[in-house]
């Protein structure tokens, strides 16, 4: 009988091994304008290379800031609205986004269900800035104990990297510990592995550890 033999290791993105301050631009916010309300650097977000297209992604849990009584759902409602992403302190390398491409009008907004499936995820209207680098998703439960980035951000234009080491692993969401990192404020902000690979979006933090609620595993839906 033949053995099933493991799925090939994937190739380091070629900007990992750099020092994190020579990497290129990854973090990126967003202005928002929704109906009457304007939000301006709002949480983190990031682009993925899926290989064929680009998207865009932010986190979900935006939407519990959003809720009204005209938007009672992950849904735009018919609203009208206009989401762009830049880089902090850059908006000269902005881009627009198009489709909300996971919308749902039956989707409530309810916190429990919204933080565990983080993602928001659009289409984009135009060509994506040459200095801004998609991030090309890996699939596929993480081990206990293993290293990963998170891509944060600063208003003046900084990317600070911290490192972690996930606490416990599960299907569509595991816990990172930060130690004594302050990881808190950047919901949004993209989780890579060792070789550069998107492998989820930061929610927010539990105690002592970052809770990443939401793993690339989300993103086989889109």
């Amino acid at each position: 009988f033949a053995c099933e033999q493991p799925p090939p290791a994937l190739p380091p993105q070629p900007w990992i091994d750099r020092p994190a301050d020579q990497w290129p631009t990854i973090a990126l916010t967003s202005h928002i304008r929704l109906g009457p309300m304007d939000f301006r650097d709002k949480a983190g977000a990031f682009l993925i290379d899926t290989g064929t297209d680009t998207l865009a992604a932010a986190p979900k849990h935006l939407f519990l800031v959003f809720k009204n009584s005209d938007i009672p759902a992950i849904h735009f409602a018919g609203l009208p609205h206009r989401w762009v992403m830049y880089p902090p302190g850059n908006r000269a390398d902005s881009l627009v986004t198009d489709r909300l491409l996971n919308e749902d009008p039956q989707e409530k907004i309810i916190k429990q269900y919204v933080v565990n499936r983080d993602w928001l995820i659009f289409s984009v209207a135009a060509k994506v800035p040459s200095d801004i680098q998609p991030l090309k998703p890996r699939f596929g439960q993480l081990e206990k104990g293993q290293q990963v980035y998170l891509i944060g951000w600063t208003e003046n234009g900084g990317q600070p990297v911290f490192t972690g080491t996930i606490y416990e692993s599960y299907e569509y969401k595991f816990l990172v510990d930060f130690a004594d990192q302050d990881v808190a404020p950047f919901g949004g902000a993209p989780v890579v592995d060792t070789g550069g690979y998107l492998v989820g979006i930061h929610t927010g933090k539990i105690g002592e550890v970052s809770w990443v609620s939401s793993s690339t595993s989300r993103l086989r839906a889109w």
